[in-house]
């Protein structure tokens, strides 16, 4: 798995904008994204990214650097 949060942020209406690292490509993250390595976005918090391959059926979290600040 080739993948790296590059950025974040949160709108005024508190939705977390999240940008990963897909092996070349950056893309925005939303919940339903597939990922080049058959993993899909299965959900975004203040705290992590996670990501669940859709064949194998497992699960991966990216932690979220600075996650106890606004």
């Amino acid at each position: 798995m080739n993948h790296r949060v590059i950025g974040r942020f949160r709108s005024p209406e508190g939705q977390w904008f999240v940008f990963l690292q897909d092996g070349a490509n950056s893309l925005h993250a939303t919940p339903g994204v597939a990922l080049s390595s058959g993993y899909v976005v299965e959900s975004i918090s203040a705290a992590e990214v996670r990501l669940r391959h859709s064949l194998a059926e497992q699960l991966v979290s990216l932690p979220l650097a600075d996650a106890g600040v606004p």
